[in-house]
């Protein structure tokens, strides 16, 4: 029986034989929104604060709302269109300029694949869904959440809401949704949908439901109430230089990835993330309490190396879809060749173990990487990032791409995600995270996350009292914030330095090839950062009013406290799973305790704690009663298993 059934039945179908249990849709609350269409998104906040308080010497302005929202990407923008949707009060808290800022595509929008069009049976789409978002996560997600996220995705169509916010999809002459799959011209695909999202759109929409936006804010810290609850957040107005203080009902995390750890280690970005995306959210809820798994994972897509301008404006790459244009230095198309002979182990996560296996055995490039040929790489075979590239680079800077491209790891997201229910509340009650709650980095997850969070947001909202603020914690915050403005070390150290150093050390043993010594060396290396150089951080303009270098050392602390929890995971996983690879322990090990989420926790003497959580496994169990198989054998089919070796072996 086990081997009638291939990975890909599983991933396009099979999964179909599961009855996934139906999640409650959110779509019952009643929309309570305003959304007239002549309100500009950069109009100036709403809502009045609250009498000033008596904090310190401090000015110090308090609001109070009944869901306050940090971030404003995908998660955040939905989790704020869908609490207000419930009737809740949405103050939404944006480190950057509201719709200009972060990683989620601002500009130029984001691509996805979703199954929202699809007319197959809602319980044959969330099983399909879940059994991909499963193996996307590579097996260290809580399946009970996926399921839960897979079905808010099929119930809230992130494909007509769009279109309900303005950007219409692509449509062919019977109406139908059309899709432009590699190589072929455009067709309807009743399993999926490839379309955008473009978040200036959600963005507006917030506006005109009514949220009190305030951008160019970060979050400082949270604040807690006596019971273990959230009972808010403490803010810099990184224009003003005043500290705001929410008090809300309820949370939403949504800061986005950790991965400017992974960034600026040259003369060129060696990431795709914006600076925005520090860790934030993170780091302050491992301070708090908050246990955050998965942060040894990171996603990589192969970009070019040169020119630098290359990153930044008319980037080409090699991703999945183009994996059989891969080049070595012997001239071999090595990905075409594996995976001709092996066609379920497709992914982006193959292709990044295959590249790293070239890299390792000799055959890659200068830079560690390889070569993209791009020889006759125009129209639809093209991926459908890149297909205007050369058409773009010859046009305006009079630049041909050669035939072949070296092409680099290029870290774009993270997996860190915090232990969550079905309505992403954390353990830290009130606290809901809107992200990558399963792992999987794509757009759909985090719409539905943050749906799912919004929802329970407002739902907790309305049953619950603000709870009192500590006037004593927010004083030991302020203290805090302040001495990172005001003190004057000798031989002092800038922000901006200290986060080059950061980025160094993750770079020296953490980036795509990793071992023990390299992990140990960059760990040790963090924590002479945190003991010798966070001291003498200073910052150089005491002036309050617009002082980016205040606002980079909150930030690099930040850094230092998600790079020292990736360090720790990392060394943690002895093995290579994702986009965690170990050249020491170079294969999948798909045992129980490498199964389990390796989760990091900050003690209150201030050291890290790593520690392994069973996941809910309720999917793959189903599925294997269902094919009557174990388990283990479920599990070992769905999930790929390539490696750095892979080659060398087959």
């Amino acid at each position: 029986m086990a081997k009638e059934i291939s990975r890909r039945a599983l991933l396009t179908g099979g999964a179909a034989a599961v009855s996934v249990a139906a999640f409650a849709s959110i779509v019952g609350c009643a929309p309570k929104e305003k959304d007239t269409t002549d309100e500009n998104v950069d109009e100036e906040p709403t809502s009045e604060p609250t009498p000033q308080v008596e904090v310190r010497e401090y000015p110090t302005r308090v609001f109070e709302t009944d869901v306050l929202v940090i971030g404003g990407g995908y998660a955040g923008c939905m989790a704020s269109i869908r609490a207000m949707q419930c009737g809740a009060k949405v103050i939404v808290l944006d480190k950057g300029e509201f719709a200009h800022s972060g990683t989620s595509g601002y500009n130029w929008g984001s691509m996805y694949t979703s199954y929202d069009m699809s007319t197959d049976d809602p319980a044959t789409i969330i099983g399909s869904a879940t059994a991909g978002k499963v193996r996307a996560a590579c097996g260290t997600c809580d399946e009970n959440i996926t399921t839960a996220l897979m079905t808010e995705m099929v119930m809230m169509r992130p494909t007509v809401f769009m279109e309900n916010l303005g950007a219409f999809h692509e449509r062919l002459e019977d109406g139908r949704p059309g899709n432009c799959v590699m190589g072929e011209p455009m067709i309807s695909d009743s399993n999926r949908c490839i379309a955008g999202q473009f978040v200036k759109f959600y963005c507006h929409k917030v506006k005109r439901m009514g949220a009190d936006v305030h951008d160019r804010t970060m979050l400082v810290d949270l604040l807690t109430a006596e019971d273990g609850s959230v009972a808010g957040g403490v803010a810099l107005n990184l224009v003003s230089g005043d500290i705001e203080v929410y008090r809300a009902k309820s949370v939403v995390m949504a800061t986005g990835s950790y991965n400017w750890i992974c960034g600026w280690t040259g003369w060129r970005p060696q990431s795709m993330i914006g600076p925005e995306c520090t860790g934030d959210g993170f780091a302050i809820m491992m301070k708090n309490g908050v246990p955050v798994g998965n942060n040894e994972f990171v996603c990589t897509d192969f970009d070019a190396y040169n020119p630098g301008c290359l990153r930044d404006t008319f980037t080409v790459g090699l991703e999945y879809p183009d994996c059989e244009r891969a080049v070595n230095s012997k001239g071999e198309y090595f990905a075409l060749e594996y995976l001709t002979a092996h066609p379920d182990q497709g992914g982006i996560e193959t292709l990044t173990q295959l590249v790293a296996g070239e890299v390792v055995h000799g055959r890659g490039s200068e830079h560690g990487g390889v070569w993209l040929d791009t020889k006759d790489w125009s129209g639809q075979e093209m991926e459908l990032f890149y297909r205007t590239t050369p058409y773009n680079l010859e046009r305006n800077f009079g630049y041909t791409l050669p035939e072949k491209v070296e092409v680099v790891a290029d870290h774009w997201c993270s997996g860190s995600t915090p232990q969550v229910n079905t309505m992403m509340e954390t353990s830290m009650p009130g606290l809901f995270f809107a992200g990558y709650a399963s792992m999987s980095c794509d757009v759909t997850g985090v719409l539905a996350s943050g749906s799912l969070a919004g929802y329970g947001a407002a739902t907790r909202a309305a049953m619950v009292d603000r709870p009192a603020m500590s006037t004593d914690q927010v004083n030991a915050i302020l203290d805090h914030t302040y001495d990172l403005l005001e003190r004057e070390p000798e031989d002092g150290i800038t922000a901006i330095q200290v986060q080059r150093e950061i980025q160094k050390a993750y770079a020296s043993g953490l980036d795509m090839l990793r071992d023990e010594a390299g992990i140990t060396a960059a760990i040790n290396e963090l924590k002479r950062i945190k003991t010798e150089d966070l001291p003498r951080m200073y910052v150089p303009s005491k002036s309050k009013v617009m002082n980016n270098e205040w606002r980079h050392a909150i930030e690099a602390e930040n850094m230092l406290t998600i790079a020292c929890a990736v360090g720790i995971a990392a060394l943690e996983r002895r093995e290579s799973r994702f986009h965690h690879i170990r050249t020491d322990y170079p294969a999948w090990d798909n045992s129980e305790e490498n199964l389990k989420m390796i989760m990091v926790t900050i003690d209150d003497d201030g050291e890290f704690k790593a520690t392994r959580r069973a996941v809910d496994t309720s999917f793959t169990e189903a599925m294997a009663q269902s094919y009557g198989i174990p388990q283990s054998m479920m599990m070992d089919m769905l999930l790929s298993s390539t490696n750095i070796n892979s080659r060398e072996q087959a």
